[in-house]
């Protein structure tokens, strides 16, 4: 069956990072060796712009970069997208208020569901296309694979795109503006999205580290359900204007209880995480969707762990290149930007 590029299916990763190579790691399951990449047939890719460094001069920090030989599966027009999803939630400053960077994992994952190019498969059914990507992206050695292949070439990528291609910005004072990016801002966005990559890289080790983590979860999702039927009941009870009252009392308390029993669980599943990944753990609603879904990955793969500290990896990788990409641009930019 002829291979073709998919375009929107149901997925559930695409990790902000790498926005990239790790990111792939999130969307994807573990099967097969890394692909050889393919020969390049063009010029620059999507977004990037002709700004050619002039001879005998070294090019600017934020001047396009050759085009990277692409992955089989992970195509540069999935590394674009991901670009701009990282620029259309950077928010610049406005007047009064300090910029902001809105982008997380769950964001992402939503984002990126409902509709994702640049990865090829041979399956017709999404289903199955899905299946087929995940097995290769999770297998031994992809993630480290497409870290090194795309890394460097991402981050000039996303810098190059913000300075050149107007996008539909929201200020952080709630006003909109239509513009590119200034050198700054791009820095900016580079230094507030480094924290988020760091933040995830250590979520992904410390899960990798601790898989019990992910059985305490577990728990902590049936104690959820239980929550949902007792607060179902009560409902119903406090609907009737016949019910008595001995009735809806034990209904509130057996709410009380089992809300009691899930906030346990959930306490007890983020802090043992928490004391792994230190002072980069992101906030606990981040933090437990980030465990939740490491859980479904790991779920009858446990070898699948080594994928997730290879993720972490890249992504730490991936934010020392950000805070330097930014050091270069903060150097070279006038400070006014553009």
């Amino acid at each position: 069956m002829a291979e073709r590029k998919l375009k929107p299916f149901s997925m559930a990763a695409v990790l902000l990072a790498v926005i990239l190579a790790a990111t792939a790691l999130f969307l994807f399951r573990g099967g097969e060796e890394p692909s050889l990449p393919t020969e390049s047939t063009g010029g620059p890719a999507q977004g990037l712009g002709g700004q050619a460094a002039i001879p005998g001069e070294e090019p600017a920090p934020w001047a396009a970069q050759p085009r990277p030989q692409e992955d089989r599966v992970v195509g540069l027009a999935f590394l674009d997208a991901l670009a701009d999803f990282a620029i259309a939630h950077y928010h610049p400053a406005g007047t009064g208020t300090r910029s902001a960077f809105s982008a997380t994992f769950k964001g992402l994952n939503q984002h990126f569901g409902r509709g994702l190019d640049g990865l090829t498969h041979a399956s017709q059914e999404p289903g199955p296309a899905r299946a087929e990507i995940l097995d290769y992206i999770l297998g031994p050695g992809t993630v480290r694979a497409l870290a090194d292949l795309y890394a460097g070439w991402f981050v000039d990528d996303l810098v190059q795109r913000s300075l050149d291609t107007p996008v539909q910005l929201a200020l952080s004072d709630g006003r909109n503006e239509e513009r590119v990016l200034t050198r700054d801002e791009t820095a900016d966005l580079l230094r507030l999205a480094a924290p988020r990559l760091k933040a995830l890289a250590a979520t992904l080790r410390a899960v990798a580290a601790h898989p019990e983590s992910v059985t305490g979860l577990e728990r902590y999702l049936t104690a959820a359900s239980k929550v949902e039927a007792a607060n179902a009941k009560y409902q119903d009870l406090i609907s009737q204007e016949g019910a008595p009252a001995k009735e809806r009392t034990r209904a509130a308390e057996r709410l009380k209880k089992a809300i009691a029993a899930r906030e346990q669980l959930r306490a007890g599943a983020l802090d043992r995480i928490r004391a792994a990944c230190g002072p980069d753990c992101p906030e606990d609603g981040d933090l437990l969707y980030t465990i939740m879904w490491c859980g479904r990955r790991l779920h009858g793969h446990p070898e699948r762990a080594a994928a997730l500290t290879a993720g972490a990896d890249a992504l730490d990788g991936l934010a020392a290149r950000f805070l330097a990409k930014a050091s270069e641009l903060e150097a070279a930019a006038p400070a006014s930007g553009g």
